[in-house]
């Protein structure tokens, strides 16, 4: 996931916290809040110890839905050049 170093007034300012409340990417509905507001967001490369587990095949397929459904809400906010690219690169 991803995290954010910012000041609270400016998340109260923009609105944030009633616009992802109910969204399931809320980590990039974050972002897009901010890149909608005209507001930088500079993302650093961190190592992060981070385990998954999971008990059950339902568990399993709830995460990779998730993680699925992400890339493709980012590939949609992409521009067209940007999509193809990504379909033929990717298959």
């Amino acid at each position: 996931g991803m995290f954010y170093v910012t000041r609270t007034s400016l998340l109260k300012t923009l609105d944030v916290f009633p616009k992802v409340r109910q969204v399931l990417c809320d980590d990039y509905a974050v972002m897009r809040c901010f890149a909608d507001a005209g507001k930088k967001v500079h993302q650093g490369i961190s190592s992060q110890l981070l385990e998954t587990s999971v008990s059950t095949r339902s568990q399993y397929f709830q995460i990779m839905h998730r993680w699925t459904l992400f890339a493709i809400l980012l590939a949609k906010d992409q521009s067209l050049v940007v999509q193809f690219v990504l379909v033929f690169a990717l298959g």
